[in-house]
């Protein structure tokens, strides 16, 4: 196993539909009237962020209970082609509240979007920016990528305290449900948990 991501391979598929399912019946209306725009782009890539501690009009589905490793969060990433995110870390470098997330398909995902990955915290410069809480490199730093993965049919789950990011380069809109895993719970720990429940190699 890589310190990067864990490719769900054995992942029920009557649960992705349940999840996708209830990404375009619940999460995509409110995704599309709160959307945020990365600073990077000022068109084409979008993010919202849900905590469902605090909203209480959108009924998380039962399956999710079949998955302990994950909280009560996630991210919807909407990358249309051409656009992509900087490459970052999410959150704080030493923040334990979101260290890894199981990425669900949405759309989009082809061999032209894959999620690539450039090493661990320090081995580059980086800045942090409270406006969009995510850590970025430092201006002038240009990275080398030791591993990617195009998430097409599959969720895998991912250590988003490494750097890394996604560019679409198809041909239509990539959509990602981010959903993060339990505070505090890092990389290794969920693929173990993961693999030990049969949804991975």
């Amino acid at each position: 196993m890589n310190n990067y991501f864990l490719e769900l391979t054995t992942f029920p598929e009557e649960d992705l539909k349940i999840i996708t399912d209830f990404f375009w019946e619940s999460l995509y209306p409110a995704h599309t009237a709160r959307s945020t725009v990365l600073p990077n782009n000022k068109i084409g890539q979008y993010v919202t962020y849900f905590d469902f501690t605090d909203i209480t009009n959108i009924k998380i589905p039962t399956v999710f209970l079949k998955y302990p490793v994950l909280a009560r969060n996630c991210l919807i990433i909407e990358s249309h082609p051409g656009f992509g995110t900087m490459i970052h870390i999410d959150g704080q470098v030493t923040n334990k509240s979101r260290r890894c997330a199981i990425n669900f398909p949405i759309t989009g995902g082809s061999e032209l979007s894959p999620t690539r990955f450039f090493g661990m915290p320090d081995d580059y410069e980086y800045t942090f920016s409270e406006k969009y809480s995510t850590t970025y490199l430092a201006d002038g730093v240009v990275p080398n990528e030791v591993a990617r993965i195009s998430i097409i049919d599959k969720p895998a789950l991912l250590n988003v305290k490494t750097w890394h990011t996604i560019n679409n380069n198809g041909t239509e809109p990539r959509i990602a449900l981010s959903w993060t895993c339990q505070p505090g719970l890092d990389f290794a720990r969920a693929a173990e948990s993961l693999k030990r429940s049969g949804y991975a190699d």
